[in-house]
């Protein structure tokens, strides 16, 4: 759930999604030159079953909204600035030892499993659904 105004915006959620995005956004911030937002405030409360964070907000248009307006020349740069992105995201080296989990070396999280990852696998084959 996320929430805006002109200068910032906030998003809600449990508290473990929290301090994941917080700690992604961060590793990027730190290892990376793409352009990141400045974090403002984190409520990391583990007693309540939802925390939030806020960020400041960048002016402009949702790139959904954007694209049908922007001219050939405009697509095309922005196509390769999302491409040099995510080729400087893909040069950021992986751990040692590797592990499926998050970057801060903890349990991963994601919604589109439908169990709870309380560690970090040293192996694919660990990891793998049954």
């Amino acid at each position: 759930m996320s929430y805006s105004t002109k200068k910032s915006l906030a998003y809600a959620c449990r508290s473990r999604q929290v301090h994941r995005e917080v700690e992604a956004m961060e590793f990027v911030r730190q290892r990376t030159s793409i352009p990141s937002v400045f974090e403002i405030y984190v409520n990391e409360n583990d007693a309540s079953p939802s925390s939030w964070f806020s960020m400041s907000a960048i002016s402009g248009s949702p790139l959904t909204d954007a694209w049908p307006s922007m001219n050939d020349e405009a697509r095309r740069a922005t196509q390769a600035d999302l491409r040099s992105y995510l080729h400087e995201l893909r040069t950021v080296p992986s751990p040692t030892p590797a592990y499926i989990g998050s970057c801060s070396g903890g349990s991963a999280y994601d919604h589109r499993l439908n169990r709870v990852i309380e560690r970090p696998w040293p192996r694919t084959r660990l990891f793998a659904p049954r």
